[in-house]
């Protein structure tokens, strides 16, 4: 297995890969679930009263991003190599409890969270293979967390090296706001966050889990960064692609996506233009996972660039 030319060694040697005869059996087996599992959208499944992630990137993480950026543009020139098999990548759960038993998450529940997840990540021959100890932490205070007062207290007591560690809370604040989840970018080869927090009621959403595993895998969101010191947006021609938006070209610029933009069966009807002083009006993907579309019925997709991207992150 190549050297990961972003993460180092940030879960190189607990990573898997699977007998490439069973991979196909199981591959087949989930995207024939996709199929029939995106057939009859639930158009119910709105997001309401909050945002879908608190994911956000500092200084030091961009800085570090866009030093291998030209090393990722490179890998994703390449040919593809011959893919072996599936990468099996671990998963510790931590369920933060509210001494509530009603109100918590499940087994089955985190089951069929991850079976949905596997159905959108096996295209590119990535598995999530959560470790089978469960760990229930039983701390009310936590339940209800707020991402700067107390994600450190909860996580650093948990925290297991060399894995995802994904927790799963009652909700998320932060600065007053409620978020489904957040995860962080890296910030250079070796003083990385392995770790995912998700609202619970997030997790069976179908979108907020993939959503932060494509974060945590370098993804940005389709709309982009968002941030004050990058003063171009992606123009709808595709012209700077490469360096604006979420900087892979075959996602759509997207000018950001509320309830109001996107009709029921999931269409685009905003009406803004992007910033080229030509009139071209933001054609986005509605359905793309990493866009803002808080009609979670519509998202169930990655790009090939995407996904090309994940696992190049990875591997």
């Amino acid at each position: 297995m190549n050297r990961p030319f972003i993460y180092g060694s940030r879960l190189l040697h607990k990573i898997e890969i699977m007998n490439p005869l069973n991979a196909i059996w199981i591959i087949g087996a989930l995207l024939c679930c996709h199929q029939i599992l995106w057939a009859q959208p639930e158009k119910n499944n709105l997001l309401k009263g909050k945002k879908h992630s608190a994911t956000s990137i500092n200084l030091e993480a961009q800085t570090f991003l866009q030093s291998s950026l030209k090393s990722l543009k490179e890998k994703e020139e390449e040919d593809a190599p011959p893919i072996q098999g599936v990468l099996e990548v671990p998963v510790k759960i931590h369920v933060v409890q509210d001494g509530n038993s009603s109100g918590n998450i499940t087994i089955a529940n985190v089951q069929a969270a991850f079976e949905q997840l596997d159905r959108y990540f096996l295209p590119a021959y990535i598995r999530f293979v959560p470790l089978g100890d469960y760990n229930y932490i039983n701390k009310a205070a936590y339940y209800d967390l707020d991402k700067e007062k107390e994600e450190s207290l909860l996580c650093s007591a948990y925290d297991v090296a060399n894995v995802i560690n994904l927790y799963l809370v009652g909700s998320i604040t932060d600065e007053g706001t409620q978020y489904c989840g957040y995860t962080y970018y890296p910030k250079d080869l070796d003083r990385n966050v392995d770790r995912i927090l998700l609202a619970q009621d997030c997790l069976m959403d179908g979108v907020s889990l993939a959503r932060q595993m494509g974060h945590y895998f370098a993804l940005f969101p389709t709309a982009g960064l968002g941030l004050a010191d990058i003063a171009t947006q992606e123009f709808v021609d595709g012209s700077n692609c490469a360096t604006a938006g979420d900087e892979i070209c075959d996602t759509p610029a997207d000018p950001g996506l509320k309830l109001v933009d996107v009709d029921e069966r999931c269409g685009y009807i905003g009406r803004k233009q992007d910033l080229s002083g030509r009139k071209r009006f933001y054609k986005p993907d509605t359905r793309n996972i990493m866009s803002d579309n808080p009609r979670l019925y519509c998202c169930n997709h990655f790009t090939p660039a995407q996904y090309q991207r994940m696992r190049h992150a990875l591997i």
